[in-house]
């Protein structure tokens, strides 16, 4: 019997320059991994041959999702023409996703240092709003996190991370340049910008001041997310 070809699904998010690939088998069960330049990538041989890609300038590989975000004009559809195809031929390869090494949550000194202080005062008053914040990662003086909970899809998250998070963290540690979100809001309980179906555009939807129950924001401060016609669109070229 034949095996069952592998399916790639190309998701637009609110971001023009971001699309989500949504493949129909785990491409990698380790934690989330973040990769900033094709530097980076060097021996995750998935990561090497996405970004051999012309403009592709940085991925997230996490579960059955790969995130890619581009750089100058191509569209799309031809951009997730080339993905896929890779993606594919990486997986009749056999080869690994991403290397062991870069794996690894580097647990540094400063990053179980930084991971206290988010387990011990900021999740506890992200929890009473029915959020959780998750260090995922300490990098060239960089904190990665991930926003779960009713953080997640939350249209005030990004306001949380620079004006509470990052805040707190730069403030006890000094060498840190930024803290940077790397949630896939897109799947959360209560998207600010939802997946829609195929050969629709994303849009971000303005929530008032709160997305849903236990999401934690201030019902205060409405600043609306501005709508968006971006992503893959109709015919993304990544089935």
């Amino acid at each position: 019997m034949q095996e069952q070809m592998v399916r790639i699904r190309g998701e637009p998010t609110a971001n023009p320059k971001v699309c989500r690939f949504v493949i129909s088998k785990v491409i990698y069960d380790g934690p989330l991994c973040v990769f900033n330049n094709a530097e980076e990538a060097g021996g995750s041989p998935l990561a090497e041959k996405l970004f051999a890609i012309e403009n592709v300038v940085s991925l997230r590989i996490s579960g059955d999702v790969i995130t890619v975000t581009k750089g100058g004009d191509t569209p799309w559809p031809d951009l997730g023409k080339e993905i896929g195809k890779v993606i594919r031929d990486h997986i009749d390869s056999g080869e690994i996703a991403v290397s062991e090494e870069f794996g690894k949550i580097r647990k540094s000194g400063l990053f179980a240092k930084i991971e206290a202080i988010i387990n011990e005062q900021i999740n506890p008053q992200v929890a009473s709003h029915g959020g959780v914040i998750k260090l995922e990662e300490v990098r060239d003086d960089n904190v990665y996190v991930t926003m779960g909970g009713g953080c997640q899809g939350c249209g005030m998250a990004n306001a949380t991370l620079k004006r509470g998070i990052e805040t707190y963290i730069k403030h006890s540690f000094p060498e840190i340049k930024e803290v940077i979100d790397v949630t896939d809001h897109a799947s959360g309980s209560n998207p600010y910008f939802e997946s829609k179906q195929e050969g629709a555009s994303p849009v971000a939807d303005a929530k008032g001041g709160g997305c849903g129950p236990g999401c934690g924001c201030s019902t205060e401060q409405k600043a609306p997310v501005e709508s968006k016609q971006s992503g893959c669109g109709s015919g993304c070229g990544c089935h």
